[in-house]
């Protein structure tokens, strides 16, 4: 009796295992795969309308909810009426925006009105009860169509506004559908939830010594969860950015054989001006291109930011003291070396990130114009504005929203290079504002390049990114939210905080 009871222990043992118990595994529903479904949205009044984000995600807190997330950017700008429908079959849902009482069956699908005066709205739905989908489900094909209009705070405009996908995307779809797939893979819990903070202490970011607590709350208005892989492709850029700067690491000929054996692939070159690396890590499977800031140990590398003319790459028109920092001697072998690296994966083509601080993040804005048809993810440090938007030259050839523009700020200041440049350029992408916790990292909006003072030259230092930037790593808490600051911190402007910005601190509407 005693061995078949042993036998029926080991017996259930095993089952539990395969099952994913003993593990403490479950199945989640995650849509694309893990990744959040973003798009620019914007009226067509491009110049003083409204633009914004939308996103389609399951939280990490609450992964069985589907969340439809709209946030205004643009000052002076408020959601009014906005519509979601949600449906496995595309043909029930509404093509034409405009017509869409007249086109669509509501008995067909999810349908939500809600009619609001806000700069954000999350609208959630439940995957079991509104949509019939729960795991062990097989991965499933839905769509979602959105239309929202939005209005001016003096109540004078409203405007319509329109989805902006990417190039590769059917211009035949419907500019409002958004197909996305919902999927169940297998996490620990711990995998799901928060994972525990890491505080730190000690003299410098090497010699942290750490203590695990609970991860701090995530806010209820998050706009993005930049994941462990996102924050891992920032990390290796920010440390990039160490070795590509002259006056830290000395002469490119110099890194390139202390680094060669650090990496996959590395290589390096350099002229006069400008120096500029590409590298893949032997533990990812990621190419890097990486360019130098203004060289401080030659005074006549600070004129390419003051040059007023500029010339088109693409669809941009881009300050020719940035196409300079790219349109180097050596830009043939650097996109050589870009094409052999990023086709040196096995199972396709590697992602590419391109990366500077500084000047060296409008030289990486250049060259992410110039190779869109890899579709690269662009992290820049205090990056100048390079561009002068006409008419002629919308830039509509940079991907924006993979454009993530890290900006160092404290109590009193933010650093001055991404506000105090020349008047009339401009910059594009996802704003993240550093601050002293980045919990969350403050999020202003999408495109939200309205100068910001008091400015303090102090903050562009390429160390204080890089210890903020660590310090996001070493803490351990993946996902990292992204969101308009709540109540009691410090802002200077409205669109930095979850409410208003009163006597330089947010106020009201903050819900952490």
């Amino acid at each position: 009796m005693t061995n078949n009871l042993r036998l029926w222990h080991r017996l259930m043992f095993v089952l539990l295992v395969h099952s994913g118990v003993v593990l403490g595994s479950e199945l989640w529903p995650r849509i694309n795969g893990g990744q959040s479904q973003c798009y620019p949205v914007q009226t067509k009044d491009k110049v003083s309308g409204a633009k914004g984000l939308l996103c389609l995600r399951l939280p990490w807190q609450d992964p069985k909810t589907l969340t439809v997330d709209i946030h205004i950017g643009s000052a002076g700008w408020e959601l009014n009426d906005v519509f979601v429908w949600l449906g496995s079959n595309e043909t029930d849902l509404p093509y034409d925006v405009e017509d869409a009482w007249a086109t669509a069956n509501f008995d067909e699908f999810t349908y939500t009105h809600k009619r609001v005066r806000e700069r954000k709205i999350s609208i959630q739905t439940s995957l079991l009860n509104d949509m019939g989908f729960a795991c062990p489900n097989r991965a499933t094909e839905y769509f979602a169509a959105v239309f929202a209009t939005v209005k001016s705070i003096d109540g004078r405009k409203s405007e319509a506004l329109e989805i902006v996908k990417s190039p590769t995307e059917s211009m035949s779809d419907a500019a409002n559908l958004l197909p996305y797939t919902i999927s169940c893979q297998r996490f620990s819990r711990s995998q799901i939830m928060p994972r525990p903070v890491q505080s730190i202490n000690g003299q410098s970011t090497s010699a942290h010594r750490r203590q695990l607590q609970d991860c701090p709350a995530y806010p209820s208005n998050t706009v993005f969860n930049l994941t462990e892989a996102e924050m891992s492709k920032v990390s290796y850029a920010i440390k990039l950015n160490m070795l590509v700067t002259r006056s830290e690491a000395g002469l490119m000929s110099k890194v390139r054989k202390e680094q060669k054996d650090n990496y996959e692939l590395f290589n390096g070159w350099c002229d006069l001006n400008d120096q500029a690396l590409v590298a893949k890590p032997k533990d990812e499977a990621v190419c890097y291109a990486c360019f130098m800031g203004t060289n401080g140990l030659n005074p006549l590398d600070g004129i390419q930011n003051l040059i007023l003319s500029s010339s088109l790459i693409g669809d941009c028109m881009v300050r020719n003291g940035y196409t300079d920092a790219y349109n180097t001697s050596y830009r043939d072998d650097l996109r050589c070396k870009i094409d052999e690296c990023v086709q040196s994966c096995d199972d396709g083509l590697c992602p590419l990130v391109l990366s500077g601080h500084s000047q060296g993040g409008a030289a990486a804005i250049a060259a992410a114009i110039d190779l869109r048809h890899y579709r690269p993810t662009t992290i820049t440090f205090g990056s100048p504005r390079p561009f002068m938007v006409t008419d002629d030259a919308p830039c509509t050839d940079l991907n924006a929203e993979q454009h993530y523009r890290f900006i160092n700020t404290d109590a009193n200041n933010y650093d001055s290079v991404p506000y105090g440049t020349l008047s009339g350029s401009s910059n594009f992408g996802q704003v993240f504002l550093l601050d002293d916790t980045n919990w969350p990292i403050g999020y202003p909006g999408f495109n939200a390049d309205q100068t910001r003072d008091p400015q303090s030259s102090a903050l562009h230092d390429r160390g204080q990114y890089e210890d903020k930037i660590l310090a996001i790593m070493d803490r351990g808490c993946f996902p990292v939210p992204a969101a308009p600051w709540g109540q009691g911190h410090y802002c200077h402007y409205d669109d930095e905080c979850f409410g208003n910005c009163i006597a330089n601190t947010c106020r009201d509407e903050a819900n952490y």
